[in-house]
């Protein structure tokens, strides 16, 4: 019996009028805990847990931001990723170091092509902690009244820490079996439901923890069953569709914060030298170069090709490139420059341009030399009575034209983006809000948390509002607080141009509970309360806070003005709006473009 309570956690018993005997229901308040603290983690790590072909080790921020190492077999992990703003680069570690900072090209970010399997299933099948949160949540709620198993199962354990586990259609959930209940690994589904993991550190006995799953797979236990037995299956989440057998989840603790940004800060600094394969660039003409006593100038023309897949990864819609030249005076050594990073058009898949550098530093060797050649040309005019003797002072430059896959401005923005959302993290109170933590028990029971929760927000954001100095967005917090109470008495205000596209209903329930919500970057600053899959956007701070301007998600219909943003029927589902598309600007609106980009503020 204690074996059966560590795989399947507690069971609640439920019986109808004249039942029998009582039936138990799966009790699925460990995992909805361990979901919900999920939710408000600031990074989570995902490393493969099974051996297999590929090893990743991949740490990502709540804001999407992604950077770890991956690499082959039993080989270390040689190989670099970073994901950021949208952006994904790799590079090769400098085999001395262990570090990407060596000196020759392996050591230097590189853009990701599209082509590149494995930095998609990264940036793929490693979501951010909120969207994962969102996933498995959905997941769980497809699991309410679901019987609880029978019979009894061998005892969990994740790296030896004792786990309960539950099957769902996003793979098999296990979680720490002692509170707080936090996640420990994410597994698809073996070809035998008791089968063990290889590495001896997870028991999976299905039959434990295993549901009944509208997608499953038909399998016979024998020639003499009648039926067939249906093995779970994954439909959705991470692991759909991925190479990956299972993924150990490690949220970021808290001392672990800051090394995390230190990391992704550091890193993003790099691209500065970043190249792209995508863009190729020749010069043109021989070019020019012109030394002195004041030093030497060099100036090269170019001509360069692009891609198709790489055109589309310039953020500016411009090719930066920048020219390295090496002078040498009389074949002695003097010294380098570089050109500032410079911006061209592109046209078509085609660019051109002309960039110069100077370096003064090669004056003196310029003086030491013509001081030399116009000594040795007076010995020799001496020597023959006085003719006049010439003397040339031979020069040269090789240069090199490289792009860049980012300008200096464009890193900078990454940067910044970095440090916004480490203070971000730094203002996000430690106690999980999050309305996943708060569906213990079906709508019934979801309404009465919310209820409950309205009531202690007050001090759970205390020591936030009261610190306005570090955290910039209490004013908006406490509107978002007010928006949630007046919400949840029934009170919902709509604007002038109200257009949500689901019902009145839905709003209100998104307004009351809300998963999270952002503070938008663009104008006054809209807010964006998120449930799920589904949005609610209201006025921000200032005159008319709180009112209802429209809303969207897969509870409604696209509608006309999202036929016209994404494409499709005005009679199809609203499209899913993640975490990461409202902190990176990927919402498209009716104009062609995004919506400004929002930061999390709860």
């Amino acid at each position: 019996m204690l074996a059966a309570g560590l795989v399947a956690g507690l069971l609640a018993w439920n019986g109808g009028p004249g039942s029998e005997k009582p039936e138990a229901k799966r009790d699925l308040r460990p995992f909805r805990q361990a979901v919900a603290a999920l939710a408000d983690t600031p990074g989570l790590r995902y490393q493969d847990s099974a051996t297999g072909l590929m090893k990743r080790d991949v740490t990502v921020t709540a804001s999407g931001s992604r950077f770890g190492a991956l690499g082959l077999g039993d080989t270390d992990l040689a190989r670099e990723v970073l994901h950021i703003g949208g952006r994904t680069f790799t590079r090769q570690k400098d085999a001395g170091s262990g570090t990407g900072s060596g000196g020759d090209t392996s050591g230097k970010w590189a853009a990701a092509e599209e082509s590149d399997s494995v930095t998609r299933e990264v940036v793929g099948h490693r979501p951010s902690p909120p969207d994962l949160a969102t996933a498995l949540s959905k997941a769980l709620d497809r699991l309410v009244d679901t019987p609880a198993p029978t019979g009894s199962a061998k005892p969990l354990a994740v790296h030896g820490t004792p786990a309960l586990a539950v099957d769902t259609s996003a793979g098999r959930l296990l979680v720490t079996e002692k509170k707080p209940h936090r996640v420990l690994r994410l597994e698809s589904y073996g070809p035998s439901p008791s089968d063990e993991a290889s590495d001896g550190t997870s028991v999976g006995p299905a039959n434990a923890a295993s549901v009944r799953l509208t997608h499953v797979t038909a399998r016979k236990v024998s020639d003499d069953d009648e039926e067939p037995v249906e093995a779970p299956e994954v439909t959705d989440g991470p692991l759909e569709d991925s190479d990956s057998d299972g993924l150990d989840l490690t949220p970021v603790a808290e001392d672990a914060v800051d090394p995390m940004f230190d990391t992704l800060e550091k890193q993003t600094k790099e691209l500065n030298n970043a190249t792209d394969s995508g863009i190729t660039l020749t010069l043109s003409g021989g070019g020019t170069v012109k030394c002195g006593s004041g030093g030497c100038t060099a100036r090269n023309s170019f001509a360069g090709h692009i891609t198709t897949d790489a055109k589309s990864r310039l953020m500016s819609g411009k090719v930066t490139a920048v020219m390295t030249a090496s002078f040498s005076i009389d074949s002695k050594p003097a010294g380098r420059c570089t050109s500032p990073q410079s911006s061209f058009a592109v046209t078509g898949t085609s660019v051109s341009g002309s960039l110069s550098c100077s370096n003064p530093g090669a004056g003196p060797t310029f003086a030491s030399v013509e001081a030399q050649k116009k000594a040795e040309a007076r010995a020799r005019s001496r020597a023959s009575g006085g003719r006049m003797v010439q003397y040339r002072i031979p020069y040269r430059a090789d240069t090199l034209i490289t792009a860049r896959a980012l300008a200096t401005t464009e890193v900078k923005k990454l940067v910044d983006k970095v440090r916004q959302e480490r203070d971000d993290a730094g203002c996000r109170p430690g106690g999980s809000v999050s309305g996943t933590a708060y569906r213990p028990g079906g709508a019934v029971s979801g309404r009465m948390h919310a209820a409950v929760l309205v009531h202690h927000r007050s001090s759970t954001w205390a020591g936030l509002l009261a610190d306005k100095k570090k955290c910039p967005d209490a004013k908006a917090v406490s509107d978002a607080e007010k928006i949630s109470e007046r919400a949840a008495e029934g009170k919902v205000r709509k604007s002038g141009n109200y257009h949500p596209h689901f019902s009145d209903e839905r709003v209100k329930e998104i307004l009351t509970s809300p998963d999270a919500v952002y503070l938008s970057q663009g104008g006054r600053g809209n807010l964006i309360f998120r449930k799920g899959e589904d949005i609610v956007v209201t006025k921000g701070p200032g005159a008319g806070v709180g009112d209802v301007i429209t809303g969207y998600g897969p509870s409604g219909k696209k509608g006309q003005s999202g036929a016209d943003a994404v494409g499709g029927s005005p009679e199809d589902p609203g499209p899913p709006v993640t975490h990461e598309d409202i902190v990176n600007g990927k919402i498209p609106d009716t104009k062609g473009g995004f919506m400004p980009p929002a930061r999390r503020i709860r």
